[in-house]
C-alpha cells in the first residue's frame, strides 16, 4: 500500500525523480547508520523509492527526441532501427498487421537520434511466405530497419470510445509508426545471444502448439480460433461476436490468456510431477521456469507475466520449506511487478488481478462455511449410518459449494473495477463461472494431452484429443452465449454527465476513420429508448466507435431504423456486423445501384434475420418508432430529399448518397453524407423550398466539388459540421470554402479538431458541442 501511494503521488504531482530518490537514499543511510528497525523509516524508504521510480519512468517517456516535432507536424517521415516486440496479423489477408516496435535509433532528415522507446506499429497486409522462400520472416524478437510515417498518439475522438493514447503512454508507447509497403521493412543482422535464441525457440513452440491443438479442425474455424485464444492468447482470428459473449457472461478471463490459464497450467504440471514422485520443493523449481517460458510463448503478455510472477512467488514457499500464504504472496508479487514497471498500477488487468485474488482470499471462507453446512450430512448422525449415495452427494455438494464460493468472491472483487473501466455489470457471472471455469479447465487439460501425444509420436491419439476438444469448445461457446443472453444477466451503464434538461432529440455525428461515416439520432420517447442510425462506419469503426456508445446509452437493442446512405465501404462496411449483432427493427436504403461487396453481405444478414429492407426516395419519411405516428407534432421527423424515383446518377458511389433532413421542435438538420456537385444542383433545381436548415452535416465527395455557394445560400445554415480527412487531399476542407463560411457568419465544426459532435434539440434552443475541443454553439428559438 505504501508503494502504491508513492506511485500515485508521483503520478499526480510533477516532481523530478531525484527528489524522492534523495529521500530514499537518506532513509537507507539512516537505517544503516543507527541500525533502526522502525516501520516509519521503512515506509518512508518504500514510499520515496517507488515515487522516484515512477517519476523516472514518466520522464523517460517525455524525453523521446521527436516529441516536440510531432506536436507541430501531423506526421514525420522517418527511418528507424530496433526490435519487433510483438506482432498481431490481421484477421484476414487484406487487414493490416499491428505490433509493438522498440526503437534503438531514429533517422529524420539525415539526422540520427538515439532512442529506447516503443512505438505502435501498423504494417501493410503480410501474406505468409512460401515454404521454399529464403527471406527472413517478420517475427518477434528480430531486429529490423523500418521506414514509415511517425504520428502522434491520438486521443479518443468519440464518446464511449476507448482511449488508446492514454493506455499506450502507460505502456511506454510514444507514437504510431505507419508502414505503407512491405519493401519498407528490412531485416538486420542479429547476434545469436541467449535472449534471441530463447525468443526464437518460443516462437517455434508457439507455432507448433497452435498447429497441434487445431489439427483436424480446419472445417471449424471458430472453434480453432477459440482454442488458439485460450491456449496462446491469439485473438486476431476470433470473431468479435464470440468475444462479446464471453465478456457479457462475465467470463472474459476464460477466453483470453490470464492468471486462470497460468494457474491451470501450473496445476497440470504440478500433478504430473506429483505422479512422478518428486518432492514439492523440487517440483516448484521445475514449474516456475515452465510458467515464464509459457508467458514468453504467449508473446510476453502483461497478464501472463503477472500471473507467472504471482504463481512463482506462491510456489517459491515450497522451495524454502515454508507454507505459502496467499495474501503475503500477493503483496510480494505486487512489489516485484511494480518494481519492474510502476505503470502497471494503472492497467485494468493489474488492478483486476490483484483485487479479485485478494477478494477470493478474504471472502471465499465466508461463503464456504454456510454453503457446506447446507450440503453436509446431519452432524449428529453416526458416519456408519450414512449411505454411499448420501456421501457421494455430500462430496459433490462440497465441491459445488467451493466453486460457487470462489466465483461469488471473485465477482465481488471485480464489480467496482468492471463498473469503473468498462461501465458494465454482469451478475450472471457468479453462476456462469461455476460452469465455464471447469469447462475451460477441461479444454486446456485435453489440449495438454494432445500436445503430449503429438510430442511422443502418437499423432492419431492427438487427433482424438483435438476432436474431444472440438466438442468441449462447442459446449463452452454455447454455454457462454446462453449465459450472455439471459435477461438481466448483464447491464451497460451511461457514465456521461446527465443533461440538466433532457433534449427532445439528441444527434451524435461520429468521427470515424476517414471521416464522419455514421450518425446516431435519439428521439425522445416516453415508453422506451429508440434510435435511428445513419450508416455504421467500416468494420473497425462499428466495433470501436459506434457500438460502445449504443451500449453505453442502452440503445443496442432499440435501433428502430438503420439507414444506409450509399455504398462507400467506410459507411457500409460495419452494417453486416451491426445487423447480425444488434438486429435493428428495419433497414432503409436508396434504390440506386450499389456495387459494394459489403452491400451483398448486408442483404444476406438482413435476410437471415427476417429484417425488412425498404427502399426510400424523395418525399418518403422514416418513422422514429413503430409506435410513433409519422407526422405527429411531438415526434421528430426524418425525411428523404434525395434521390428521386428513376434518377440516373453517374457510376461513382458518392453520387448515390441519400440526402436526409431531420426536424425536431422546429429545428432542421440536413444530412448530405458524401453527396457532391450533381446532387446539390438537383436539390437546387427541384427541392430548394425544402433545403433551409439550421445545421448542415456533410462529408466530402471523393472526386468532385461540394458545398456550392448557391447551395449554402439555399440551405442558410447557422452551423456546418464537416468531415476533414487527412487523406486523400480531395476529402479535406478547402481553405477557400472555410473563408466563405466566415464571410457568411456560419460557424464551422471541423471534425479534424472537434472529433465527434453532439447536437441537442430543445423546444426553446439548439445546442452543439464538439467532443474533442469542447467547441460550443447555442441558438435560441425566436
Amino acid at each position: 500500500m505504501v508503494a502504491i501511494i508513492g506511485i500515485i503521488t508521483a503520478d499526480n504531482f510533477s516532481v523530478s525523480w531525484w527528489w524522492p530518490a534523495l529521500i530514499a537514499f537518506a532513509t537507507l543511510l539512516l537505517t544503516l547508520r543507527i541500525h533502526a528497525r522502525s516501520l516509519t523509516i521503512l515506509f518512508a524508504f518504500v514510499f520515496s523509492t517507488f515515487a522516484a521510480l515512477h517519476a523516472l519512468q514518466l520522464q523517460s517517456v517525455d524525453l523521446f527526441p521527436l516529441t516536440a516535432k510531432l506536436n507541430h507536424q501531423q506526421a514525420l517521415r522517418i527511418t528507424a532501427k530496433g526490435t519487433l516486440l510483438s506482432l498481431n496479423p490481421g484477421s484476414t489477408q487484406t487487414d493490416p498487421a499491428t505490433g509493438i516496435f522498440k526503437l534503438n535509433q531514429v533517422t529524420l532528415d539525415n539526422q540520427q537520434y538515439p532512442a529506447s522507446h516503443r512505438v505502435r506499429l501498423s504494417l501493410p497486409p503480410l501474406p505468409p511466405l512460401p515454404p521454399e522462400s529464403t527471406s527472413t520472416p517478420i517475427a518477434t524478437g528480430r531486429r529490423f530497419k523500418i521506414s514509415g510515417s511517425l504520428r502522434a498518439l491520438s486521443p479518443a475522438r468519440n464518446p464511449a470510445q476507448f482511449s488508446l493514447a492514454e493506455s499506450s503512454r502507460r505502456r511506454g508507447i510514444v507514437a504510431n509508426l505507419v508502414v505503407f509497403s512491405p519493401y519498407d521493412i528490412q531485416p538486420l543482422p542479429s547476434h545469436a545471444d541467449p535472449l534471441t535464441r530463447l525468443r526464437s525457440a518460443a516462437n517455434t513452440s508457439r507455432n507448433w502448439i497452435a498447429d497441434t491443438i487445431t489439427a483436424g479442425l480446419q472445417n471449424s474455424p471458430n472453434v480453432s480460433a477459440v482454442l488458439r485464444a485460450m491456449a496462446l492468447g491469439s485473438r486476431e482470428e476470433t470473431p468479435r461476436a464470440i468475444e462479446d459473449t464471453f465478456r457479457e457472461s462475465g467470463s472474459m478471463h476464460i477466453f483470453a490468456v490470464s492468471g486462470l490459464h497460468v494457474g491451470i497450467l501450473a496445476f497440470i504440471i504440478w500433478q504430473l510431477l506429483k505422479i512422478l514422485g518428486l518432492r514439492r520443493s523440487i517440483a516448484a523449481l521445475i514449474v516456475i521456469p515452465c510458467l515464464f517460458y509459457y508467458a514468453l510463448i504467449t508473446g510476453w503478455r502483461p497478464s501472463a507475466v503477472r500471473a507467472a510472477i504471482m504463481t512463482s512467488i506462491f510456489l517459491a514457499g515450497f522451495g524454502f520449506q515454508r507454507q505459502p500464504r496467499i495474501l503475503n504472496s500477493l503483496g510480494a508479487a505486487a512489489l516485484v511487478i511494480l518494481l519492474y514497471d510502476t505503470q502497471q498500477l494503472f492497467m485494468p488487468g493489474f488492478q483486476l488481478s490483484f483485487l479479485v485474488l485478494t477478494s477470493i482470499a478474504l471472502f471465499t471462507p465466508l461463503f464456504q462455511r454456510p454453503l457446506k453446512k447446507l450440503v453436509a450430512p446431519d452432524p449428529f448422525l453416526p458416519p456408519t449410518l450414512i449411505g454411499r449415495t448420501r456421501r457421494t452427494t455430500a462430496a459433490i455438494g462440497e465441491k459445488a459449494a467451493d466453486l460457487f464460493a470462489v466465483s461469488a468472491a471473485a465477482w465481488i472483487g471485480s464489480v467496482p473495477l468492471i463498473l469503473w473501466h468498462f461501465q458494465m455489470l454482469t451478475p450472471v457471472a457468479v453462476i456462469a463461472n461455476c460452469f465455464l471455469v471447469p469447462l475451460a479447465f477441461a479444454v486446456l487439460a485435453v489440449a495438454s494431452l494432445s500436445l503430449l501425444a503429438s510430442a511422443t509420436g502418437l499423432g492419431t491419439l492427438s487427433l482424438i484429443f483435438n476432436n474431444t476438444n472440438w466438442l468441449l469448445a462447442k459446449i463452452l461457446l454455447a454455454a457462454s452465449a446462453a449465459f450472455a443472453n439471459l435477461p438481466g444477466g448483464h447491464f451497460y451503464f451511461d457514465h456521461s454527465p446527465f443533461p440538466k434538461t433532457p433534449p427532445h432529440c439528441r444527434i451524435t455525428v461520429f468521427d470515424t476513420t476517414g471521416g464522419g461515416a455514421a450518425q446516431l439520432i435519439e428521439p425522445s420517447h416516453p415508453n422506451q429508448p429508440t434510435a435511428w442510425l445513419i450508416d455504421a462506419g467500416n468494420k473497425d469503426a462499428f466495433f470501436d466507435v459506434v457500438r460502445p456508445l449504443l451500449r453505453q446509452r442502452s440503445l443496442d437493442q432499440h435501433i428502430t431504423a438503420l439507414v444506409l446512405s450509399h455504398g462507400d465501404s467506410r459507411h457500409l462496411g460495419g452494417a453486416p456486423y451491426l445487423i447480425r449483432d444488434l438486429a435493428p427493427a428495419a433497414v432503409y436504403e436508396s434504390p440506386l445501384p450499389n456495387s459494394s461487396p459489403f452491400y451483398r453481405d448486408t442483404l444476406l444478414a438482413a435476410e437471415s434475420l427476417n429484417i425488412p429492407l425498404t427502399q426510400v426516395t424523395a418525399g418518403d419519411s422514416i418513422p422514429a418508432s413503430p409506435l410513433t405516428r409519422v407526422g405527429s407534432s411531438s415526434a421528430p421527423t426524418l425525411r428523404v430529399l434525395f434521390p428521386p424515383p428513376e434518377y440516373q446518377p453517374s457510376a461513382h458511389a458518392d453520387d448515390h448518397s441519400l440526402v436526409l433532413q431531420l426536424e425536431s421542435d422546429g429545428w432542421r438538420i440536413l444530412f448530405m453524407n458524401d453527396a457532391g456537385f450533381a446532387t446539390e444542383k438537383w436539390l437546387l433545381d427541384n427541392a430548394s423550398n425544402h433545403l433551409p436548415s439550421h445545421i448542415l452535416v456533410k462529408g466530402r465527395h471523393a472526386s468532385d466539388f461540394s458545398g456550392l455557394t448557391e447551395f449554402l445560400n439555399a440551405v442558410q445554415p447557422l452551423a456546418v459540421i464537416s468531415t476533414n480527412a487527412r487523406f486523400p487531399p480531395e476529402e479535406q476542407i478547402p481553405a477557400a470554402w472555410k473563408a466563405i463560411l466566415i464571410q457568411k457568419n456560419i460557424t464551422l465544426f471541423d471534425q479534424a479538431n472537434t472529433g465527434a459532435v453532439e447536437i441537442q434539440c430543445h423546444p426553446d434552443r439548439l445546442e452543439i458541442e464538439g467532443f474533442l475541443n469542447n467547441q460550443t454553439f447555442t441558438q435560441h428559438a425566436p
